[in-house]
């Protein structure tokens, strides 16, 4: 059911490109969505809402064999979230277009890239990530 959700709402609202870090493809949702699947897994069903560290964590506790895959997708949470509070700060679009200078030097700064387009790289290669982690699931 979780996947059929997820699916729907990718045809009903599609991600916006590289810097719709919630809605597009490998992007925020869908590690959230993995993350809640695998915990209704692990829990015969029972619903548990623990923060996405607190999931990460149980995850790796009770599956040793994905601690791989899973360290990939909370990297990629980490970065995709770090970007986020800081376009939330800035009160923009996620329209890298607009972005001032100062603006992509904070970004670069929030992921420790050398400058904007090492961080459109990272970007790029986390949603890749997300997306051949969860091909495998």
């Amino acid at each position: 059911d979780i996947s059929d959700m997820r699916e729907r709402l990718l045809r009903e609202k599609p991600g916006q490109g590289l810097w719709d870090l919630k809605q597009d493809s490998g992007g925020l949702i869908d590690i959230e969505f993995h993350v809640q699947r695998r915990l209704l897994e692990l829990t015969d069903g029972r619903s548990i809402q623990p923060d996405m560290e607190a999931a990460f964590e149980l995850i790796s506790e009770t599956c040793p064999g994905e601690v791989e895959a899973l360290a990939s997708l909370q990297d990629a949470w980490i970065d995709l979230t770090s970007l986020r509070q800081v376009l939330a700060i800035a009160v923009v679009e996620a329209d890298p277009d607009q972005f001032s200078a100062g603006l992509k030097d904070r970004l670069a700064w929030a992921l420790q890239c050398p400058d904007f387009q090492a961080v459109e790289g990272r970007l790029r290669a986390a949603k890749d990530s997300v997306r051949q982690s969860l091909a495998h699931h």
